[in-house]
């Protein structure tokens, strides 16, 4: 897929990409189907959104820490299937692991025929390029651009409210750590739509592995971590550590191939 493909929204101004190059997954799993979207390969363009800057109305502020997460039977798994229904936050220490971990569950979940958007802030992004060559398609992904942490979560909570989308990647790795914090209220409505529309609700941040997650109400958390490797093909293999689950006892962890970029290859 040609880069040029690749379309930013803005909800307040036009930010500078700043290009941050990352590797894929390969052998992601396909099956499922759902309602939400057309699978991967189709022409349809990604549809263009109107967000303004006041945010959603009519959004409910009850906070819903007691709710308990339901508890599966099954082993714990990650995966777009496996992670429905919850907020989930994504960190990495330095690199950017945990870029190339979302973009495994975009892909995926595009791959299962569903739909995914990503939110970030002005002056970041993804490198398309390489998320066009790891197999993801950027017609089917819109990306919303917003001025600061606040309007990006009023952003991802408009995606998820519209029931369509069964990921929505709010990629706040950028932020600066002092304001990087999102209000309760909001976090409670993400929640309570995750599980309303049996979505997963991704949020990528920077911190070390003993910082505390952004909050009691995050349902699961993760760091992902690049390990070193001496193959000369430019394969690697990332490690999700799961430090936080509320469906699972935490200390799981997940492991996945990925290949550099052509430029590490």
């Amino acid at each position: 897929m040609a880069a040029s493909s690749f379309g930013a929204l803005a909800l307040q101004g036009q930010g500078e990409r700043s290009l941050r190059g990352s590797g894929f997954p390969l052998g992601l799993k396909t099956q499922g189907s759902t309602e939400r979207g057309k699978a991967q390969g189709s022409t349809e363009r990604a549809p263009l959104w109107s967000l303004g800057p006041s945010g959603p109305r009519g959004l409910a502020t009850a906070r819903v820490l007691d709710v308990p997460e339901r508890q599966p039977a099954t082993a714990p798994a990650w995966g777009f299937r496996e992670l429905t229904g919850r907020l989930v936050e994504l960190s990495a220490a330095h690199a950017a692991a945990h870029l190339t971990t979302a973009f495994g569950l975009v892909l995926e979940a595009q791959l299962a025929g569903d739909r995914a958007a990503w939110v970030r802030l002005e002056g970041s992004t993804f490198f398309p390029p390489d998320a066009a060559d790891g197999g993801v398609d950027l017609d089917a992904l819109p990306v919303v651009c917003a001025p600061d942490v606040r309007t990006a979560g009023r952003a991802a909570d408009t995606l998820v409210r519209s029931g369509g989308f069964g990921l929505v990647v709010l990629d706040l790795s950028d932020a600066d750590p002092h304001a990087a914090s999102l209000p309760v209220p909001l976090l409670t409505r993400l929640l309570s739509l995750a599980r309303a529309e049996d979505a997963v609700v991704l949020i990528l941040t920077r911190k070390p592995t003993d910082a505390s997650s952004l909050d009691s109400l995050i349902s699961l958390r993760a760091e992902a971590a690049s390990q070193s490797s001496s193959r000369d093909d430019g394969e690697y293999e990332i490690e999700v550590r799961v430090l936080k689950d509320k469906r699972h006892a935490a200390g799981w962890s997940h492991r996945e191939t990925c290949r550099g970029p052509a430029g590490l290859r």
